[in-house]
């Protein structure tokens, strides 16, 4: 068994911990800083890729308009016909909702409406995560 007693125990220099930390929080916000840029350069590139895409769509989609008239007389019919249906469509949810409504007393009323309260705040809560999520739990970088 080795006597280490003649070993002196060294301490760090006063300030040490905190110059160390306050390097390893620059670095984290360093990296932080990097990670947002690459992924707002990401975003922006593919958003101009898609919007560029969108663009040749639909420079193409008005040469082909422009080249042969008779395909906007095909498309007006198309959509009037849509337009007809669409119509009708609501017509009946119209006539629905209101036999609905007049078949309903107050408290039925009440009812529904606390239900479709209940289902939108069970949304909100499944969408958004927990409701007691606070500032300081939610940062970027930093320690």
């Amino acid at each position: 068994m080795q006597n280490h007693s003649h070993l002196a125990m060294v301490s760090p220099a006063p300030g040490f911990a905190v110059r160390v930390m306050a390097r390893l929080a620059e670095r984290e916000r360093a990296r932080a800083r990097r990670r947002a840029l690459i992924g707002s350069a990401l975003l922006a590139g593919a958003a101009s890729a898609m919007l560029a895409f969108a663009a040749i769509q639909l420079v193409s989609a008005i040469w082909i308009l422009v080249t042969n008239p008779q395909v906007i007389v095909t498309l007006l019919n198309a959509f009037e016909l849509l337009a007809f249906w669409v119509d009708k469509l609501l017509g009946a949810l119209w006539i629905a909702a209101n036999v609905i409504a007049e078949n309903l007393d107050p408290m039925q009323m009440t009812l529904y409406a606390a239900a479709v309260f209940v289902l939108t705040m069970l949304w909100v809560r499944v969408v958004t995560g927990s409701f007691q999520s606070s500032f300081s739990t939610n940062h970027v970088g930093g320690l």
